[in-house]
């Protein structure tokens, strides 16, 4: 969603509120809108029991030779092995490799 056209965008977010599946899950448009432009500036996202109570992780976007984003790499833990820092601190490692596969799409 962090790389979306800004039309594509805003047609999604007009699909707003949504369903939470967890007590932390982005619901609003405006949270999520604003959650994206931190996104796309930091370069990938991290999750705090967003989706599923419990489960931290980080994502970051997969480009190819034109820049277009792809795919993403994820990774994904529950709290009780990883904690959100120790997730964070993975993000260096995941941009790497996610930069090692685009140049091969």
């Amino acid at each position: 969603l962090a790389n979306q056209e800004p039309e594509q965008l805003a047609k999604f977010l007009a699909t707003g509120p949504w369903e939470a599946t967890t007590d932390f899950t982005v619901t609003e448009p405006k949270v999520l809108a604003e959650r994206l432009r931190k996104v796309r500036a930091q370069g990938h996202a991290m999750n705090d029991s967003e989706y599923i109570s419990g489960v931290v992780g980080a994502a970051v976007p997969i480009r190819n030779k034109e820049g277009q984003v792809t795919a993403a790499l994820t990774i994904s833990a529950p709290r009780s092995r990883r904690s959100l820092d120790e997730i964070s601190a993975m993000v260096p490692i995941l941009k790497n490799y996610a930069d090692r596969i685009g140049r091969i799409l």
